[in-house]
């Protein structure tokens, strides 16, 4: 942003006055001049520039077009943690924050469950006369994924079957998202979050690319995934080649925390200074991985009790290694025994080394070394580090 900053109580900046002036509405000022109040008010580890990345892409909306920030990043490095901060300040400054996630499903698929998720509650405190406003024309075929918008059985749940239509009735339900998306937009400044992306089907991708390509109002659309999760064939990769052509479309990377911001991510669980040895511990096992961190740190607290890893962290862990080949596991399990990050080479001319293609396997998350970290049964956290 260019242009003089101005200072408000306790030397906190807000957006350039020429900046904000040129909004179109003095609702969407407010909304500024109340985030520029609230970002740094309260205790929040790191993540200052993409918060900053954050709120420059709802101001970008202040021109009337929409745009798209896609948030990447591994399982548990802290995505939800972020948006979520970003979304209580656009809510408390006034503005329309809607979240809805994809489901990891085992077999089959619920079409457009991230935004059922995100519309729905639309009705409840609208009369009958606002609703038909804010729907429009197409009540009736929001209302197969939306029961609640139909008023003679707002108590039905939508399901696979009533979610089945043509091509032709499809591309009308598209446009009738698309339409109540915007008509909700143009009331209030509007933030749209889909998480988890990574485990989206088809339809909702379908719908998501539809509605990047067709929103023409001032409305964020942000989206979240797991890097870690997409492989080679993965089916969001080509959605998001797609989205890399549009000029409306940006990509926040969220990395690991480094050794300072770890040791104040403990200090919020403590209420004080952990030591240093502990910081040091915690950082190394965890690689800075916020969620990681977190539990180890927990297991560390309550090893009197129990000498194992937590069930949570142990079955998160457990569960990315056991979908994987028997080749691969044996190579992570060899990794892991290094307790840190082990050169490609030294990998490949180890005695146990089961095969070539997992060392591919590697080399295609990094150039250079692999990490992985394994609980091992009944061992506490210092031993398997």
């Amino acid at each position: 942003m260019s242009g003089d900053r101005r200072t408000v109580a306790g030397g906190k900046e807000l957006p350039p006055a020429t900046a904000v002036n040129q909004f179109p509405s003095e609702a969407v000022r407010r909304i500024l001049v109340a985030m520029a109040g609230t970002v740094a008010a309260s205790h929040f580890v790191g993540r200052a520039a993409e918060l900053h990345r954050l709120h420059a892409a709802f101001e970008s909306t202040r021109v009337g077009d929409p745009v798209t920030l896609c948030v990447a990043g591994e399982a548990g490095v802290g995505k939800t943690r972020l948006v979520t901060r970003f979304a209580d300040q656009i809510r408390q400054a006034g503005g329309l924050v809607l979240i809805g996630g994809c489901i990891e499903l085992g077999e089959g698929s619920l079409p457009y469950s991230p935004l059922i998720q995100a519309l729905r509650g639309l009705s409840r405190g609208l009369d009958s006369a606002d609703l038909a406003d804010l729907v429009g024309p197409d009540r009736a075929l929001l209302a197969r994924v939306l029961p609640e918008l139909d008023p003679a059985d707002g108590a039905a749940e939508p399901n696979s079957a009533s979610m089945i239509m043509s091509a032709s009735s499809q591309g009308r339900l598209f446009e009738a998202f698309l339409g109540l998306l915007e008509r909700l937009a143009e009331r209030s400044p509007m933030v749209l979050v889909i998480e988890d992306l990574h485990w989206a089907d088809r339809s909702t991708l379908d719908l998501l690319t539809f509605l990047v390509r067709n929103l023409r109002v001032a409305l964020l659309v942000i989206l979240t995934y797991r890097t870690d999760d997409l492989h080679r064939r993965h089916p969001v990769r080509p959605f998001l080649a797609e989205l890399d052509r549009s000029e409306r479309v940006d990509r926040l990377d969220v990395d690991r925390f480094d050794r300072d911001e770890i040791a104040q991510l403990l200090q919020g669980s403590v209420g004080g200074s952990p030591a240093a040895d502990l910081v040091e511990q915690i950082f190394r096992r965890s690689g800075g991985n916020a969620f990681l961190a977190e539990e180890l740190f927990a297991a560390v607290r309550e090893r009197n009790a129990s000498p194992n890893l937590p069930p949570s962290l142990e079955n998160v862990l457990l569960s990315r290694v056991q979908v994987l080949p028997e080749d691969t596991q044996a190579t992570l399990h060899i990794v892991a025994a290094a307790s840190g990050p082990v050169e490609h080479q030294l990998l490949a001319r180890s005695a146990t080394f089961p095969s070539p293609n997992c060392l591919l396997r590697c080399a295609a998350r990094s150039p250079t070394r692999c990490s992985f970290p394994i609980p091992t049964p009944r061992r506490t956290p210092s031993d398997t580090r």
